[in-house]
């Protein structure tokens, strides 16, 4: 019952990141669906299936987004596996663990993607302001909206 429960979580994060990112885009910047997932379901299950699940995760998500192949699922294997160790630390307060968690993770997530993706042609400091933070920062608060929505019934004892 938990799988199924994930799987379904998993493809409603899918189906949003498909359908729903390009219309509430703001200056090319979107939201990541499926990193919010990634680190919830890290948050719940630990770093070792965390890190498989951001996996394919991004091995899913490079598929249709088609550019540099692999790049997603590095993004997410690293957040994947950061969010399960995080969340080790956090047996209370899950809240706001889950906030935390999310927020370094989308940093360093966006970091990872957009430092590679973007290469070397625009500067350091303008990747970091223009679309690291936003993406990050955007994510974030769609996680918020994520977590006040999704039912606790598998949080952890």
């Amino acid at each position: 019952m938990k799988a199924a429960y994930y799987i379904f979580l998993y493809i409603i994060c899918l189906f949003l990141q498909l359908i729903l990112t390009d219309l509430i885009e703001i200056k090319q910047i979107r939201p990541d669906f499926l990193l919010i997932f990634v680190v919830w379901f890290a948050q719940h299950e630990g770093q070792a299936y965390g890190t498989i699940v951001g996996f394919f995760a991004g091995l899913f998500q490079d598929v249709y987004l088609v550019h540099f192949f692999g790049l997603s699922a590095l993004g997410k294997s690293v957040t994947g596996f950061i969010a399960g160790l995080i969340s080790q630390q956090s047996k209370t307060q899950k809240s706001f663990w889950f906030l935390l968690n999310l927020g370094i993770n989308s940093f360093i997530h966006d970091f990872i993607y957009f430092n590679i993706y973007l290469g070397t042609g625009i500067g350091f400091f303008h990747r970091i302001f223009f679309y690291i933070i936003p993406s990050s920062f955007y994510t974030f608060i769609i996680g918020i909206i994520f977590y006040s929505l999704v039912p606790r019934r598998y949080e952890m004892q």
